[in-house]
Order: structure tokens, then sequence, then C-alpha cells
């Protein structure tokens, strides 16, 4: 009887290690593309995130200032603005706290609302030309900056 690999019923210990040498780089491919995907779609998932706060900041920000008589700097806090509403009240955006939040206090009904959670500046510019703001919104890599303008001219003071 010839020494044939049918007749030995088994594997040698070279095509094991041939067999182990070709499993392990395919495992080693597939963890690298798993985590490639991986933080591709948290980037993906944190862009729209932020995305979708700088929507809403944004619409908050144009329904207030567009019925707006002024604009000033608040006094305190002072990292804010104060927007001064037709009707009498005052709507007050601040940004500050542990998480950089993004706040909207409406004096009319006395009602406080995070409109962000991922802000990570605020800059207001009031001139004579109008009212400029600059938000950033941020989480992980992922950053959106929001600048609006006003152009039409608001008095600096109510």
């Amino acid at each position: 009887m010839k020494n044939t690999r049918a007749n030995r019923g088994g594997m040698t210990i070279m095509e094991m290690t041939i067999a182990g040498v070709i499993f392990s780089v395919f495992i080693v491919q597939f963890g690298s593309i798993w985590t490639s995907s991986s933080m591709q779609l948290n980037y993906v998932l944190s862009r729209a995130n932020v995305n979708r706060e700088a929507a809403v900041a944004r619409t908050m920000l144009m329904t207030d200032l567009s019925s707006a008589t002024a604009v000033a700097l608040a006094e305190a806090p002072a990292n804010g603005f104060e927007i001064y509403q037709g009707n009498g009240s005052t709507v007050t955006y601040t940004s500050g706290g542990a998480a950089m939040c993004l706040y909207r206090h409406d004096s009319a009904d006395s009602s406080d609302m995070t409109v962000a959670k991922l802000l990570k500046s605020l800059a207001v510019t009031i001139s004579v030309s109008g009212t400029d703001v600059k938000m950033v919104f941020a989480n992980g890599k992922a950053e959106v900056t929001l600048d609006m303008r006003r152009d039409t001219v608001i008095n600096a003071t109510p």
C-alpha cells in the first residue's frame, strides 16, 4: 500500500500551518474592515447630530430675529444676547454650563429651553449695520459652523 494522503487519514503539520496562516490573514483583514467601517459610521452619526442641532438653532434664531425690534448683548450672564420682541417680551440666548449648551429663555411665558447640547462656541457682534451670530457645534471630529447675519439695522437698545 502506497503512503498517499488518502491513506494517512488526516492533515500534516505543514497543511495545518498554512491553513492557520490563511485564516489569520482573513481574520486580520476582516477586523480592519470592521474597525474602519465602525469609525466611519460613528463619524457620520456625529455629523448628523451636529447638523440637526445647528438646523434647530438656526430656525429658532431666525424666527426670533425676524420679529425683533432690538438686539443687545446680555449683561448677565455675559455669554449671550437678548432679542427684544415687538410684543414687549425678551428672548435671551445664553451659552454655558458644564456641557456648553445653548439655552433660550422667553420672558413672555417664562419658558426655558435647551436649544443645542453640542455647542462649542458662541460669538455675537452687534453693529449699526446688523447683527452677526456665529455658533460652532462639535461632536468628536464632526464640526459645523453656523454664521448668521441680519442685515436690517436693529436698535442696539430696546
